[in-house]
């Protein structure tokens, strides 16, 4: 595996940090954020009524390149890695322009000090046409951000990448 360390300023903030990501190139490092890759899509399985929690649906890989339809949803996971520190900085998930510009719509969210795995986001496809999805392709961004007070540990269902 290829690890790429990043040092990463923040606006307001005096100091570097270094961050560690696997199989992220030198070409992701965007001037405020870090492009991720497509790696995996899952689509989701239920029988019934969902609610959070209970009666969670099932998820089943599709193989890529997929095409997806319009108004169709998929889970997704990155090629990358994340491994955090429990200190310093929270990561927020955003859709790149491209992705909004061809019509999926990227439902992400943050990923908390100490969170450790794959990057797990959702796409839509909003558009009236068919959007093809294949490995590697970049669709999400990673925005850091400091954390002055004490990070508390994390407990969270999601770490190390679960998909459901």
């Amino acid at each position: 595996m290829r690890y790429v360390y990043l040092i990463a300023m923040f606006l307001n903030f005096v100091g570097l940090y270094v961050y560690m990501i696997e199989n992220c190139n030198e070409n992701q490092i965007q001037p405020c954020s870090i492009d991720l890759r497509l790696g995996s899509i899952f689509k989701l399985k239920s029988s019934g009524i969902v609610e959070l929690d209970k009666n969670m649906p099932s998820a089943e890989k599709i193989a890529l390149p997929y095409v997806l339809n319009p108004g169709e949803y998929v889970l997704a996971s990155s090629i990358e890695k994340i491994n955090q520190t429990n200190t310093c900085y929270g990561v927020l998930v955003l859709p790149r322009s491209r992705a909004f510009r061809i019509g999926l719509s990227i439902e992400a969210g943050l990923l908390y000090p100490g969170y450790v795995g794959e990057v797990i986001f959702g796409i839509r496809n909003i558009s009236n046409a068919k959007i093809k999805l294949t490995e590697g392709m970049s669709i999400i961004q990673l925005c850091f951000f400091d954390i002055k007070s004490d990070v508390v540990p994390l407990k969270h269902t999601y770490q190390n990448g679960k998909i459901i």
